[in-house]
């Protein structure tokens, strides 16, 4: 009978991808916190404190692979809609997990916001939860909340607006808005002209309580709230386009633009974005929060957290060090050189496993990325084994 090799799975750099930011308490003190997909072996939170640079993590719950939905509410504690559709709590003071819906939403989390009394969070296809966190209790599930059709299908960008109503930026295969109201439980889709005919929108927020703006088609709209009137627009820049989950500091938009690696701030008056990090992100995308008065935060794809300060124009850099085993969706053995090359889930990364000795290593991004002039290797760089055996 012809016996079977096991070969365990090398660890990888683990991915922050479409996940939030937060602000928490952790061992005391102000973190803030993110989360990767850990796939089947398992999702994990994140913390770091930008100041004195404290970091550590807690793995999320059995079968959890990761929580797209990170937002803190009035008691401390940290609400997370997570990729099986559970929401789930993290109380900081008793440093605990607590499942508090399962089985309602099915499918993953891809955003969500919590009110002073709700927790709101969308799952695919398009359907939403609302959790009344006082009373602890599921108050309804929404399948879908979109009131037109086509219904969208994914809630990337879900916030309380000023009037006390939840708004979803809600897409594919149309970006729509849609209007929870909370009092009466009822739902309103809105497709206003400006973003008609697009697939979907990057981030939505209010500029103040009379002022929605969202990144439609790598531009950042302007609108009237409640009624949609279109405002302003901000085109794209020469290079690409500022957008994702942006934030403000100090009254001013910072976004980073993927095309060119760098933090821009929009100068509204002159209706154009200027650059002031170039090269901050070391070619991967960021998730944006700010941090104190003056400084823009966020986490790269591989986890290293970055913070510029908008008055000294300084980034500092914390490496998270999130890595772990991530299972394959792609294999391919190599006989004549005696190893096996993985490619995990949504990472964008290879490991190789020497087939003799069993031994394995991370081989870094397969997507491009910049180069540091300082020569310094950013993390999740091309490891030995890429270039020790070419594949």
């Amino acid at each position: 009978m012809a016996s079977v090799r096991r070969y365990p799975i090398p660890h990888s750099r683990l991915p922050f991808i479409n996940a939030e930011v937060a602000r928490v308490s952790f061992q005391g003190a102000d973190h803030l916190v993110s989360s990767i997909w850990g796939g089947s072996s398992g999702g994990r939170i994140y913390f770091w404190n930008p100041d004195s640079g404290s970091k550590g993590f807690r793995v999320l719950p059995d079968g959890i692979p990761g929580a797209y939905m990170l937002r803190t509410a009035a008691d401390g504690c940290l609400y997370l809609g997570c990729g099986n559709g559970d929401l789930i709590r993290y109380d900081p003071f008793a440093d605990r997990f607590e499942i508090l819906v399962t089985g309602e939403l099915k499918s993953i989390t891809w955003g969500g916001c919590v009110t002073d009394r709700y927790a709101v969070w969308e799952a695919s296809p398009g359907d939403v939860g609302v959790y009344d966190w006082r009373e602890s209790r599921l108050v309804k599930v929404f399948r879908p909340i979109d009131t037109e059709y086509p219904t969208a299908l994914y809630g990337h960008s879900v916030v309380e607006a000023p009037d006390g109503r939840v708004l979803l930026a809600i897409d594919v295969p149309q970006a729509r808005f849609v209007m929870l109201n909370l009092d009466t439980m009822t739902a309103e889709s809105h497709t206003p002209a400006n973003i008609r005919g697009v697939g979907s929108t990057t981030d939505a927020f209010f500029w103040d309580d009379e002022t929605l703006a969202a990144f439609v088609g790598g531009e950042l709209h302007f609108m009237a709230y409640p009624g949609f009137e279109f405002m302003q627009r901000i085109p794209r820049t020469g290079r690409g386009s500022p957008g994702g989950k942006a934030c403000v500091v100090d009254g001013r938009l910072y976004a980073h633009n993927a095309a060119d690696n760098a933090l821009h701030v929009l100068d509204r008056e002159a209706e154009k974005w200027e650059v002031a990090a170039p090269g901050w992100s070391d070619g991967e995308p960021v998730t944006l929060h700010p941090w104190g008065d003056a400084d823009v935060c966020g986490v790269t794809l591989s986890g290293v957290a970055l913070r510029y300060d908008t008055r000294a124009g300084r980034t500092d850099r914390i490496d998270l060090e999130s890595s772990g085993p991530m299972t394959a969706h792609a294999l391919c053995p190599v006989p004549d050189r005696k190893i096996i090359v993985g490619a995990p889930f949504i990472n964008q990364r290879f490991w190789v496993v020497d087939m003799e000795t069993g031994d394995g290593e991370d081989c870094g991004r397969a997507a491009g990325r910049s180069t540091r002039s300082s020569g310094s290797r950013s993390p999740g760089g091309f490891c030995r084994a890429a270039t020790r055996r070419p594949v």
